[in-house]
């Protein structure tokens, strides 16, 4: 049956049924594989695995951009190594499948690193002492970490399957919540030094920061 199925699909790819020179030979093993890569698993296998890299190669290229800008982001390379893995992995989806090895379910990874636990990290980081805290340290930390996760959030607006109507609301929820600090960082300014309390602050303008960042992002 196997024979029968090489002299059938020879024609078709432009090679001789018989096989009377080496090169001959060559082209029928080549033969032979592509109908080895037609079984329903493997072709299954490889069209899952070139979509992934069809969709996971721009996303590298725009969080490897973010990592440049923001590097000392753990998230962020979190987010790259995560990517990287998938690509890697589609690779070897592939390469295993043009030489009929089975491909192995690889075990669950560990939750890396997200966007949303970006934006806890961050909440966590909002609560701050009115009488210790310094304009000069805090704004430009903070500033460089919500700009980390507006990048992150890029990533989902550039995306292939984000629809038009969904990428303009992540632009303009980017500037609602970068506008949301500013208000956030003025409030803490205005108010250094005026409590009685060395509880940190944990008042209205952290939870309407907070509220805001779950709405909009």
């Amino acid at each position: 049956m196997r024979q029968s199925q090489i002299q059938k699909s020879a024609p078709v790819m432009g090679w001789p049924k018989t096989t009377t020179s080496n090169e001959d030979k060559n082209k029928g093993y080549r033969l032979e594989k592509y109908l080895d890569l037609k079984s329903p698993n493997q072709r299954d296998e490889i069209a899952g695995a070139r979509a992934s890299l069809k969709e996971n190669s721009p996303i590298l290229h725009s969080i490897c951009s973010a990592c440049l800008e923001h590097s000392d982001v753990a998230s962020l390379k979190a987010s790259k190594d995560t990517v990287c893995g998938e690509i890697q992995n589609a690779l070897n989806v592939i390469s295993n499948a043009s030489q009929g090895i089975q491909n192995m379910l690889a075990p669950p990874e560990p939750q890396a690193a997200t966007l949303g636990s970006a934006l806890d990290e961050l909440e966590s980081l909002i609560v701050l002492d009115p009488l210790t805290v310094t304009e000069e340290e805090i704004r430009p930390s903070l500033e460089k970490r919500l700009e980390a996760i507006i990048s992150g959030a890029a990533l989902l607006a550039d995306s292939s399957c984000t629809r038009d109507f969904h990428r303009e609301r992540i632009i303009a929820e980017c500037n609602a919540i970068r506008q949301a600090l500013q208000d956030l960082l003025s409030e803490y300014m205005s108010n250094v030094g005026n409590w009685f309390s060395l509880t940190p602050y944990t008042g209205n303008v952290p939870r309407f920061f907070v509220c805001t960042k779950r709405d909009k992002l």
